[in-house]
Formats: structure tokens, C-alpha cells, sequence
């Protein structure tokens, strides 16, 4: 029998495999496994309209059937159970559309903008005119990936830096990026320190862009502001 699944089903299961390394029972827990294609998913309490107790349910499913890990801390012995149901999908919710993985409705490395607030996180502004403007000692990487997409490395080889958050915002041009620590060597993902430039030294709008992300920026786990 043929099972017809709602596109917006489609768009959430991407979202899930965006989020979380997603195993069989029967492979080794092994990055190269995980599943990638909606496809092979079989098996699952699949919506027949969507709801939020519907689509918790199907959430629910896919922990239970398949073995889970958080892709943010990937741990062999750390398998997600079903307690995390409920806040996937108030994440999606939270963020739906800032998927970067390709689907019938996204695409990678979209040059559309996703408008959030006052901010428009836009991958494909020109940062080359910014210079610091501060740090970010708050927000983690586990924020910024929850908040708005995956890492997108835009530093080369040689550079010092690697990823790249690009932001417009009163008419200006925002970089959140990563930087080398004192002895030149790049932090673990999970545990980057954070900076801002910018190409205006106005301090009132840097600090109303900075006051605005903090607001955007909402915790995995709790489904709150970060600070």
C-alpha cells in the first residue's frame, strides 16, 4: 500500500535529519550510516492532518524506531528517547523554513533571506568592509545553529577564521564568526567563542543589533531566550 506524505510531514522529517544523526537498528553508529533520504524512514505513525499531538506522535515514532543522537554532541551512549519529542517540533515551529537541507521547498545555500525580526540573516552579503565591533560570550554554537541554520564555512585555508553568520540590520552589514584562540588553533565546534563586525562603528545600533539576536536566539533545550 502506497502512503501519501504531507508535504509539511516531508518538511519537518528534513528538519529532523538537520538536527539529529538518525540510525537503523541494524548499522553501526557511525556518521557515515545515518540516514539521509526521507525515504528510508519506514515504519512510522504517519499524520494523516497535521496537529501538534499528530505530529509529536510521529516525532515519538522516529525516536523510537530509529536511534537518535543530538548532532551538536554526538555521543554513542547518549541516544535521544522520547522526552525530547515535544520540544523538536516547538522548535520547528519556533524556526520552520531555516532549513538548509535540500527539499522539494528549500534549497542549499538559498540566496533567499530569512526575515527574523528586525534581522535578515542573508548568507550571501559581502562582509568584507566589517572590522570587530565585540564578543559574544553568551551565545553558543548550539544558539546559532538552533537559531539559524547550520555553520557555513566562508574562511579559507589560511585564514583565521571559518564560519559565518551574515546579517543585515538597519541598513547595515553584521558578521558573527569564529575566530583563532592565543595559541592560533581553532576551538571545538561545540565550544566557539563568538565575535561581531561590522561596517558601522555606531555603538546605539550595535548594541540594539546585538540586544535584537540575543531575542532571536532560543535554546534547544529549554525553548527559551538564551539570556
Amino acid at each position: 500500500m502506497t502512503i501519501t506524505v504531507l508535504p509539511q510531514v516531508q518538511l519537518y522529517l528534513h528538519f529532523l535529519m538537520e538536527k539529529m544523526y538518525i540510525f537503523a537498528d541494524n548499522v553501526d553508529v557511525d556518521e557515515s550510516n545515518c540516514i539521509v533520504d526521507i525515504d528510508k524512514l519506514t515504519g512510522l505513525d504517519w499524520p494523516k492532518k497535521i496537529s501538534d499531538e499528530n505530529m509529536v506522535k510521529l516525532t515519538e515514532s522516529v525516536l523510537t524506531k530509529y536511534r537518535c543522537y543530538d548532532v551538536l554532541d554526538f555521543n554513542r551512549r547518549s541516544r535521544l528517547d522520547v522526552n525530547v519529542a515535544y520540544k523538536l517540533y516547538e522548535q520547528h515551529k519556533l524556526y520552520k523554513g531555516t532549513s538548509s537541507k535540500s527539499n522539494s521547498t528549500t534549497k542549499v545555500n538559498s540566496t533567499t533571506t530569512d526575515k527574523i525580526g528586525q534581522l535578515v540573516h542573508n548568507p550571501e552579503l559581502d562582509t568584507s568592509d566589517t572590522i570587530f565591533v565585540g564578543s559574544l560570550g553568551y551565545i553558543t554554537t548550539e544558539h546559532l545553529v538552533y537559531s539559524f541554520g547550520e555553520l557555513i564555512r566562508t574562511g579559507g585555508k589560511y585564514d583565521s577564521y571559518r564560519y559565518e553568520y551574515k546579517f543585515e540590520y538597519e541598513k547595515n552589514v553584521f558578521s558573527i564568526y569564529d575566530w583563532v584562540d592565543e595559541s592560533s588553533s581553532f576551538y571545538p565546534e561545540k565550544d566557539i567563542y563568538w565575535h561581531v563586525a561590522s561596517n558601522t562603528q555606531d555603538k546605539a545600533v550595535i548594541k540594539r543589533f546585538v540586544k535584537n539576536l540575543k531575542h532571536q536566539v532560543t535554546l534547544y533545550s529549554e525553548g527559551k531566550e538564551c539570556c
